[in-house]
Parts: structure tokens; sequence; C-alpha cells
């Protein structure tokens, strides 16, 4: 058994949601229990039904009152904190202010998924079918040792509502966590090691002490969204029951071995990270260290997945109905080699169709009131390039098919590595002159596409000259631009004879998403219509939240006269992704922002980036700043000039004041010779 031990904080912490308020899961070197209630379940089969005790429909009456629950308690003695996860099914869709309460004490909130829905439609993540792992700290003084009562309400439907809130529970796992001096197993993954590379299945060596009775890993890395919270880059693990599934897999006889297969393991454009738990025979558990820099490296083959959009609210289909969301494949498929869509779903056995465009692929799925993770292989005559439509229908009268959230994603694989898959690294709209799809359409304005009178690189921009002070241009794409691999717009401007006059704008729309471009916002710079000079700006796409993971319009609109010229149009991509080791006297081949470590991070956090050499051979001006998701500037860790190399910036999690910033999820970008690369980090308080 193994005694205390020093403690990463937070070191990329196992956490269900990164972005949920409250991300509070086992972390390296934690020590805990798990108590784990299985019901017995009241009002449903197999899952307990929890209902609005103000509900209008009088068939939910029948099931009213809530029933209250029991859960013994042991060892409380030595415990820091307790958080209870709640294997939470979303019920009737707009269910609002799910709470529980333990041994009649006060009632707790339970936080929705913060997932970003269908961009455009609507906004409440509670209007979404989803079956999410909801984790809530619970305070000690609350607890006993031994018998517990809890049970659980719920709150209207503020969205789709005829009356009748509700949602369900299965498993419920609380959580106590101990002191390090506990006595408890101890262990650490001793194969694959930190930065090492891999292609196929992935073997797993655990070295851990006598008397531990299981190893279960875990891995962070990007594929379906199991946990229903809006990650696809996550830690990724569900509980069915209070038992862990969809991870990398568990061992329970030393030598630990644990085999990952990653055939359907989609290309990873960021590095993989694993972690243990180790399970001794008192039942307490403790988590190792995370190996960390992990590259997936294909060098004949590639897996992509395609994440839908266009998902709609209330997937719920049934009465004659057809729902479906869309995926946008951007790839060549005459080297597709195998398909399959992947879904979750609610009562999946009572659809009547489930397919692509107007073609049905399969009857039905899953199973009947109850919730199961399909996956179901799909003709690759079935797939084209472009938009796919991936639908349900039913005609039963009675429940339907739900589609949980992500709603339905299609991997495809392919005998080409990722380099002859992906999209080009750079998409260039214009340079000299537009490119080939792209065409010009003006409103109120004279367009030269290929003037010689100035540019900001080359030898041509392209003039415009409006008619009147209210003009418009827009940029058609055919065919459309995929986004996927792209971070940022670039566009370089300069204003000339731009009269003063009050009431002056412009706006770039990408897509259909505005953009003041005379003001500044977060890392990005204003266009100053005074200053008759090349004037660059870079509008990063994330936080846009495009309703369409391609491009097929870009406008410019206006309201002033003189000339505007612009040049240098691109898409760009991060800066790079390089993971592993690299001599330090060694000059990197281009600039690149890694990832930081630890992420998610608690005390504080270290980012790494490389520097290519400078033209004249000198050092580059840099900028490394830390933004929150909406753009807003936290702190500048380091501006000004950097030699070329390795450098390591490090973050303690305060703001340009001092204070200490909130738990969340925050952007870091760096900007060095004309480029700039942004990664996120998650801070746990």
């Amino acid at each position: 058994m193994g005694g205390p031990r020093p403690r990463t904080l937070a070191a990329a912490a196992l956490i269900l949601a990164m972005t949920a308020p409250v991300l509070a899961n086992p972390g390296p070197g934690d020590v805990f229990r798990e108590h784990v209630w299985m019901g017995p379940f009241v009002n449903a089969t197999g899952w307990q039904r929890v209902t609005d005790p103000e509900a209008r429909q009088e068939g939910a009456h029948a099931f009213l009152p809530n029933p209250v629950n029991r859960v013994a308690i042991g060892d409380l003695d030595g415990a820091v904190r307790a958080e209870v996860v709640i294997e939470q099914w979303g019920g009737h869709a707009g269910t609002s202010d799910k709470r529980l309460r333990l041994n009649g004490n006060r009632w707790i909130a339970i936080p929705e998924p913060d997932i970003p829905g269908a961009v455009g439609a609507d906004p409440h993540p509670e209007s979404y079918q989803r079956l999410s792992q909801a984790t809530v700290p619970l305070p000690l003084d609350q607890l006993r040792q031994g018998d517990n009562t809890f049970e659980f309400t719920s709150g209207g439907q503020i969205t789709f509502d005829f009356g009748w809130g509700q949602w369900g529970v299965y498993g419920v796992t609380f959580r106590i966590y101990y002191d390090q001096s506990r006595p408890h197993v101890s262990g650490r993954i001793v194969s694959p090691g930190p930065g090492e590379t891999f292609s196929g299945a992935l073997t797993v060596e655990v070295e851990a002490d006598e008397g531990t009775e299981a190893v279960d890993v875990v891995a962070l890395y990007d594929d379906f969204d199991y946990e229903g919270n809006g990650l696809y880059r996550q830690w990724h693990y569900t509980y069915r029951y209070g038992r862990i599934q969809h991870h990398v897999g568990v061992s329970t006889r030393a030598p630990f071995t644990v085999t990952w297969d990653t055939d359907w393991v989609p290309d990873q454009p960021e590095p993989v990270a694993l972690m243990a738990r180790l399970r001794g025979p008192d039942g307490l558990c403790t988590m190792t260290e995370p190996v960390a820099g992990l590259v997936l490296e294909r060098p004949s083959t590639s897996v992509q997945l395609y994440r839908p959009f266009s998902v709609p609210p209330n997937w719920q289909t049934r009465a004659g109905k057809r729902q479906a969301c869309k995926v946008f494949v951007p790839h060549d498929l005459t080297r597709a080699t195998s398909a399959r869509l992947m879904l979750a779903s609610w009562s999946g056995a009572h659809a009547d169709a489930i397919g692509i465009d107007e073609t049905k692929v399969v009857t039905r799925v899953g199973r009947s009131h109850d919730y199961s993770y399909d996956e179901v292989d799909v003709p690759l005559d079935l797939l084209h390039a472009g938009t796919l439509e991936l639908f349900t229908e039913a005609s039963t009268e009675h429940h339907g098919i739900e589609v949980l959230w992500p709603g339905i994603c299609l991997k495809v694989q392919y005998d080409v590595p990722a380099a002859e898959v992906e999209p080009a690294p750079e998409a260039r709209i214009y340079g000299e002159g537009l490119h080939d799809r792209w065409e010009a359409v003006p409103a109120n304005l004279a367009v030269d596409t290929r003037s010689a009178a100035e540019a900001s690189e080359g030898s041509t921009s392209m003039e415009l000259i409006p008619e009147v002070r209210a003009w418009r241009l827009e940029l058609l794409a055919d065919p459309v631009l995929p986004l996927s691999g792209y971070e940022s717009l670039h566009l370089a401007l300069l204003p000339a004879e731009v009269p003063r006059v009050t009431g002056a704008s412009l706006y770039a729309y990408v897509g259909e998403r505005p953009i003041d471009l005379l003001a500044g916002e977060g890392e990005r710079q204003a266009i100053d219509l005074a200053r008759p000079e090349w004037q660059v700006v870079e509008i990063p796409l994330a936080p846009l939240g495009l309703p369409h993971p391609y491009l097929g319009m870009l406008r410019l609109m206006g309201n002033f006269t003189g000339r505007l010229y612009v040049d240098d149009v691109r898409l760009v991509p991060p800066l790079g992704t390089a993971v592993g080791e690299s001599d330090a006297a060694a000059l990197p081949a281009a600039s690149t922002l890694l990832p930081a470590y630890p992420n998610p991070f608690n005390g504080g956090t270290a980012i790494p980036f490389d520097l290519r050499r400078d033209r004249s051979g000198g050092d580059r001006a840099v900028r490394l700043a830390v933004y929150t998701m909406t753009g807003q500037l936290v702190t500048v860790l380091t501006q000004g000039p950097r030699a070329p190399g390795r450098h390591l910036i490090r973050w303690d999690g305060r703001d340009a004041a001092g204070r200490e910033a909130a738990s969340g999820v925050y952007v870091y970008r760096l900007e060095a010779g004309g480029q700039s690369a942004a990664r996120r980090l998650a801070l746990v308080r």
C-alpha cells in the first residue's frame, strides 16, 4: 500500500465537461471511494422518473410525489470533500431547474451541460435531448456515516412546454475524497512513455501495488461526444449504473495490461494523454499521474469524424415525423474503405428508418424506453462529398425515437494518410486575384479585382470604389470552402481618400456573422479609416459559432466613400501541432504553439512554443496572451523580442491585475512573425 506522495494539482484532471460550471472529477493523486445507487427504481423500469411537482398535465400527477431514495455511505473519517455523479436523461424537452437534496437539507442545483446547440436556433441546452453525467459537489456536513436519504425534483419546461417537466435518473455515484495520508494502492503507467508515437492498437502497461484489484485506463482525445456535454476532445468515459464504460479498458489481473483498439479512433490533431484509476481491496481508488504528449500517427490510413450541425432541438421522432441533422464531407470519398453512423438514442427501437439523404440505412437501433450508443455500418455508395442529411423517421403514435446530443455523426476510414485526405493547410481567397472558386458580386460599388495601384504583398490588390456611401461586396464560393483545420480569417485593408464623416462603418460578414472592423474586440485590432496604410485584421473563427462547417460567403459592407484596397484574404491554420521532445539547441522548422501542461490545471501551467529563425537571423517579436472564450483579454504573459528556439512561459491563473481567474476554459494565443495560433486551456479551482 502507498502512503502520501506529492500531487500535481489538477494535472490533466479527469473531468467530464471542461466547460461545465463545476469541474470536480478525480485528478492525479486523488484518493476516493465510490458508493453506487442502482435503485430500487420508482415510477419507471431501470431508471427513475423525476417530475415537476407543479406540472399542469393530469397524467404527470400519477408520478408524484417524487420518491425519497437511500444510500449507505461508510467511513467519512478523514473525508475532505464529496460529490455525486448523476447519470441523467434529459426527459421532456425544455425541462429546467433540476435539483437534489440530501437528508432533507436545502435543494442543490444540478448544472446543465454547456452544449452549443444548433447555433442560431434554440440557445437553451434544456431544449436538446441528451444523456449526460452531471457532477455536483456535496456539502460534507450534510452527509452521514451510514444511511442517507436523497431525492430529486424538477422545474417546468422553459421550451416546448406542454405542462409536464420531467427528466430521468439512472445510476447515482456518491464519491468521497480523503486526505492522501489514507493508505491506498498506488502505481503508474510504465508504457507508453510521454511523447511516444503509436499507430495501431496501443498497449498500456500499468505497474500497481500488490492488492490492486482493478485498473481502468482513460484517455484524453478527440472522438464522439459520448458524454453529451458538447465536447469532442475530453477525457472520454461514462458511467452506466455506476460502472465505467467508453474508456480505453480495464484489467483485473497483474501484470495490468490494457489494449486500446484505435481502428475507429479519429485522427488526432492534438496529442493524446492517458491516466489510470486503481482500485484496492477495500474499494479505495486513486488516480495515477497522466502520461501526455502521445501522438497517433497513421502512415497509410486515416479516420475522419464528421460532426453534425443544424441539430434540431426536441429530436423525438414520432407520428409520421422526419427529423434530421447535417454533416459536411469535404474529402475525396473514392479513397474511403468503410463508414459508419454513430449516435446515442433513447427508445431507438421505435424508429422506422434511420438513413442518409433519402435512403434508409437501418430500420431501428437500440432499446425501448432506454438509452443506447449505436453504430451503424453505411454503404459507401450512399456517401458523396458536400452536405449529407442524416435523418430519422417514425410513424408510432407512442414515444418515438430520441436522438441524443450531439446528434448523428459520420465516421469514414480512408486508405490514404491524413495528409492526403485533409484540406490544404491554407486556403487563399484573394492573393494575386480572386481564387477560381470565388466570385465578386458588388452593390453600389466599382470593383477592380486585379488593381496594380496598391498591394500589401505581390503586385495586385482588389480596389473598391464606392459609388454612394452605403455599399456592399459579396464574395461567393462555389464549391464552398471547408473550415476544418482552420483557426481564423486573415485580411489586409488599406483605406484611401476616405473623408472624415460621422456615421462611417465597415463590417465583415463571415457566413452570416457580422464583425465590426472599426471596433477592436479582444485580440482583434480595429481598422482606422483615417490611416492610409495597410492594416491587418485576423478574425478568430471559433467564437463566431458559425452554423455550418464551411464558408460559402464573405461580405464587406461599408458606409463611407473614397477607396478601399483589399489584399491577402485567406483562412489560416494554427501555427502548428507538433508534439514531442525537442533538443533545446535545435531550431524548429516552423513557429509552433504546443499544448500547455498540465491542462486542466490549478496552481499553474506551462505553455511551450517554438520559434523559427527570422530572415534577418535576429530575434522575433512575440506576444503570448490569455483570453476568455468570449474574446476578452485576461492577461499578456509575454510581449517583445525572443530568440529562435524552444521557450516555456508559465501562467499562474491570475489576470493582469493579479486577481485569481475563475474556473473555466480559456484561450491562449501566440502571435509571432505575422502568424498566430491559439489553443484551449481549462482552469480548475
